[in-house]
């Protein structure tokens, strides 16, 4: 009988563990607050707003309602370094007790702690973590077809996926967080990019590689070379490269002139497609000397982005050292990219500014003709 009233009386028990709280789920501006029995592992009420910055601009301010579990309860905060999400989370314990909305976020100021953040292009820039932000983090996003990995601060509640994964509606992996000051950095997750590097032919098998550190760009690369107006040769290739090669480069010695155009990305595989065909280009009023092989004296009109005039020495083949003068854009005013695109060691590219500032006299005529452009000399 006393089995049977205990029995009973469970079965009749009401739904005393089961709170009742308010829900209004965003986006919606303005949605209206529904009563809702919540599951039992959803013991708190919560008034939650999430706020959102790109840079020092509020982007949204979000507000809701819900049940959530205690661990969701106080602020939490992602600051990727151009964007930060504070997601402020009130809760109470009693039924219908979230009846007022999230109070305003309160402003945040450095804590001390930095790491490293991505903007697209390179994850060596440096933030300044704020508020509860006490770990670094690095995790990888997939939204829109497209893999993109984030660098910045956290706070605690953020070093798993769960929160940030009902925040967003991008397809988020694991968060990795670590403390310390820019124990986030670069080197810990390698890129991996397609090569495909030309042999003597001028073609290649495509490949995987896993890029060194510093060279954290994914590039197709297009080479063109140019023996007065005709076109000497047209080389693709497809490698890892440091990230000041991106962009369209172009060294013009009067006789000839080699066009270097690096298509650049920064997530895994990405370099799938070739680089793009070179676009003719215009005269842009700059003139520089060049060499002939007798005298230094000749002019050249420039083109496209060839804003600098330039001299270097050539040593090819054990022959003697070649003056070369000429017309440049800025990535050539350094050794880097020219002694990629070839097997001649070259002397120091000094570049100026002005027209016919690698003045003739600076320096004296090489002794042979140096008609064959540099790209001739292609890495095989």
């Amino acid at each position: 009988m006393y089995l049977l009233i205990l029995v009973l009386g469970i079965v009749l028990l009401p739904e005393a563990s089961s709170l009742n709280c308010y829900e209004c789920t965003p986006p919606t501006e303005n949605c209206t607050d529904i009563p809702k029995t919540c599951p039992l592992e959803k013991n708190r009420c919560a008034s939650t707003r999430l706020v959102s910055y790109l840079g020092a601009s509020e982007l949204q301010n979000v507000t809701g309602k819900s049940c959530v579990e205690p661990k969701d309860c106080g602020e939490h905060s992602l600051n990727t370094g151009l964007s930060r999400d504070v997601v402020s989370i009130t809760c109470c314990t009693t039924n219908f007790c979230n009846f007022k909305p999230a109070p305003a976020v309160s402003p945040s100021f450095q804590n001390g702690k930095k790491c490293y953040f991505c903007d697209g292009q390179t994850c060596s820039n440096t933030v300044n973590c704020l508020g509860n932000e006490y770990y670094c983090m690095t995790t990888t996003v997939h939204t829109d077809g497209q893999q993109v990995t984030l660098k910045g601060c956290a706070s605690t509640s953020f070093c798993s996926t769960t929160r940030t994964a009902l925040m967003t509606r991008a397809t988020i992996g694991d968060i990795n967080c670590c403390q310390g000051d820019y124990c986030n950095s670069e080197s810990s997750s390698t890129l991996r990019c397609y090569e495909c590097i030309p042999g003597p032919t001028g073609t290649c098998t495509e490949t995987t590689t896993q890029c060194p550190s510093e060279r954290n760009r994914c590039a197709s690369t297009r080479i063109v070379s140019y023996l007065g107006a005709s076109e000497l040769q047209d080389v693709s290739e497809k490698s890892c490269v440091l990230p000041e090669l991106c962009g369209q480069h172009s060294l013009n010695t009067g006789l000839s002139r080699d066009i270097l155009n690096v298509k650049c990305c920064s997530t895994n595989l990405c370099n799938t497609q070739p680089a793009p065909e070179v676009v003719p280009d215009g005269l842009n009023g700059r003139k520089c000397y060049f060499c002939d092989g007798k005298t230094c004296s000749n002019t050249v009109n420039c083109l496209g982005n060839e804003y600098y005039c330039m001299t270097t020495t050539v040593y090819t083949d054990g022959q003697q050292p070649v003056t070369m003068k000429g017309c440049a854009s800025t990535g050539f005013c350094s050794t880097t990219p020219t002694t990629q695109m070839t097997r001649a060691t070259i002397g120091e590219i000094s570049c100026c500014q002005g027209d016919y500032c690698n003045s003739a006299s600076s320096t004296s005529a090489g002794l042979m003709l140096l008609v064959a452009p540099l790209i001739s000399l292609l890495l095989s």
